[in-house]
């Protein structure tokens, strides 16, 4: 994985909003930053969400 290649000290994690998806995408920030700790718990991490809320 590119993150433990780069040993990056600091991860910001973001996407577009996912209206798409029952969750907003919440799960797949939750298996992204799980995914990131396993591979480098040093890592911080800054997450940049989408607002969740359905607009539809």
């Amino acid at each position: 994985m590119l993150l433990k290649k780069l040993s990056l000290k600091h991860a910001v994690i973001t996407s577009v909003d996912r209206d798409d998806l029952n969750d907003g995408g919440a799960e797949h920030f939750y298996k992204v930053i799980i995914e990131t700790r396993k591979i480098n718990p040093k890592t911080t991490i800054e997450v940049l969400t989408p607002d969740f809320f359905k607009k539809r």
